[in-house]
């Protein structure tokens, strides 16, 4: 190809690609140059083109060593190094370490070499663009696109879009609505950006998206293109129903209103490019209460509870609205569950009541069995908030006597009775029958059955609370011949086998904590 004949294609290429005629001479010459490095691998070559006038220069590189270096080299076969004193000799005013260069006509160039380079420059040019499209389209994650179907796979459609790039949208990003043929206008939202594995840029669109939905509110009402209305959380299950919550810097503004459109107008545009997905707006809230009840509009629940630990929230509606708050297979509640980050429980007054009952009847009957008191008692405590041993041990005696009656020997009684229960229920009862070393267990006590030692432990912790022997501590010192003497003082007939069992362990808690704790220090 003649000079100028070349420098019309790289200004052509300039032009097309957006890239500096410089970047496209500078990679023409490494081209040429590693071809041929390549075809003829004994030597080095350096490619110039004019810039202005297109006109190549190709050089055969000799490099210049010392006499020495030159004939250990020409000794190996080295074809690319001349020796100081020759290069000298052939008239060269050079120093070691110089590169002389030998032209070589550019017309003795095969046309092999030629069409490798043609090659291998289309690639590099391919190469860099992929790279810049890489890194242009990661930049627009988040953004809509438009486009028509190219092709419909199994596994994904291809979209062409408006600039000729190819994109896909894979099955799991598709709506279950979506019917897709050749040639069909598409609207999909970019989610990823990934390199294929001949290095071109893979863009993975979306309809699923929660960030889909967003973009086509923002197409669809001004509001919200201008900020005035601002969405605050998007809870979605795609192709079916999406709860958006919206917030207005506005006063005067109703955000709900303004996305509904006139008659529905807005809403129903993005609904129809959803396939038809139900959309419920919901008015924001500091108030986690108010948020609630606007999420469950125009329902009015007849009250609106919290957990303690304010992970759930119970919704005590009408017996004749419960399935229009929680939704066709529990939709509603999932999607308000998402938005809150709380569960939900929808119940009726009913439902409440015979909860609440359930759970004060459980925890009476588990305060009866592990302090040894009666029902009343148990209910009394429960009706005070104190529903388990825990926050009963936790209890001062002087609080605990005004709860049953002003009768501090009672509240002392049982405050000593939960932390005994305590003790015996997570240190002791519950451990020995899985410690295997222990010399003892409950098994090797002969001819007693799970429900006798139910009977004993709890005549054990009574008899305990009398001794005041209040934590296992206390009942170390004592060896099993003496508890049992102490224990049948009191009219508790124990089993020694069982305090020995009960020692055995309290020693080792005991002890051998302080023994470590010794040693530690």
């Amino acid at each position: 190809m003649k000079e100028s004949g070349i420098l019309q294609v790289i200004q052509y290429v300039s032009r097309e690609k957006s890239m500096p005629v410089g970047l496209l001479f500078e990679m023409l010459e490494q081209t040429i140059e590693d071809v041929m490095c390549s075809k003829y691998g004994t030597h080095k070559f350096k490619c110039h083109f004019d810039r202005k006038t297109g006109q190549s220069s190709l050089y055969r590189v000799t490099e210049v060593v010392s006499d020495e270096d030159a004939a250990a080299a020409l000794q190996d076969g080295a074809v690319d190094v001349i020796s100081i004193s020759e290069a000298k000799k052939n008239g060269h005013t050079v120093e070691v370490g110089d590169k002389i260069l030998e032209e070589v006509p550019m017309i003795d160039i095969e046309p092999s070499i030629i069409s490798k380079a043609r090659t291998a420059l289309v690639s590099k040019i391919r190469k860099i663009e992929a790279e810049r499209e890489l890194e242009e389209y990661s930049e627009k994650i988040g953004e809509m696109f438009s486009g028509v179907v190219e092709r419909v796979e199994r596994a994904a459609v291809v979209i062409k879009l408006a600039n000729g790039v190819l994109a896909v949208i894979p099955h799991n990003h598709q709506l279950r609505q979506d019917n897709f043929v050749h040639g069909a206008k598409v609207k999909a939202v970019l989610v990823e950006v990934k390199q294929s594995q001949d290095e071109e840029p893979q863009l993975i669109l979306s309809r699923t998206s929660d960030t889909f939905l967003e973009q086509l509110l923002h197409r669809e009402v001004a509001e919200i293109y201008s900020g005035t209305i601002r969405i605050v959380k998007i809870a979605r299950e795609a192709g079916s129903r999406s709860k958006v919550v919206l917030y207005s810097s506005v006063s005067s503004i109703n955000p709900v209103g303004a996305c509904i459109g006139i008659k529905g107008a807005r809403v129903k545009a993005v609904m129809a490019e959803l396939g038809g997905e139900k959309i419920d707006f919901i008015l924001y809230s500091d108030d986690m209460r108010e948020m609630v009840l606007n999420a469950i509009a125009p329902v009015v629940p007849q009250k609106v509870s919290f957990s303690e630990d304010e992970d759930v929230v119970k919704i005590v509606v009408g017996s004749g609205v419960v399935h229009e708050v929680i939704g066709r297979n529990g939709q509603n509640v999932r999607l308000l569950s998402m938005l809150i980050g709380m569960r939900i429980e929808v119940m009726t007054e009913q439902d409440l009541i015979s909860d609440a009952y359930n759970k004060t009847k459980k925890d009476s009957l588990i305060l009866q069995k592990r302090l040894d008191i009666d029902m009343i008692l148990a209910q009394v405590l429960i009706s005070e908030k104190l529903n388990t041993v825990e926050k009963i041990a936790e209890t001062s005696v002087s609080d605990l006597s005004v709860v049953v009656g002003e009768d501090t020997e009672i509240a002392e009684e049982l405050i000593s009775r939960a932390n005994l229960a305590i003790q015996l229920g997570a240190e002791s009862y519950a451990d020995l029958e899985e410690d295997k070393s222990s010399q003892a267990t409950m098994s090797d006590v002969p001819g007693v059955t799970s429900d006798a030692l139910a009977k004993e432990k709890q005549m054990m912790i009574r008899a305990f609370a009398r001794l005041r022997l209040s934590s296992l501590a206390r009942i170390a010192p004592y060896s099993s011949d003496e508890l049992y003497e102490m224990c049948n003082a009191k009219g508790f007939d124990i089993r020694k086998e069982l305090l020995d069992v009960v020692v055995t362990k309290a020693r080792q808690k005991t002890y051998f904590s302080i023994f470590k704790n010794s040693d530690a220090s």
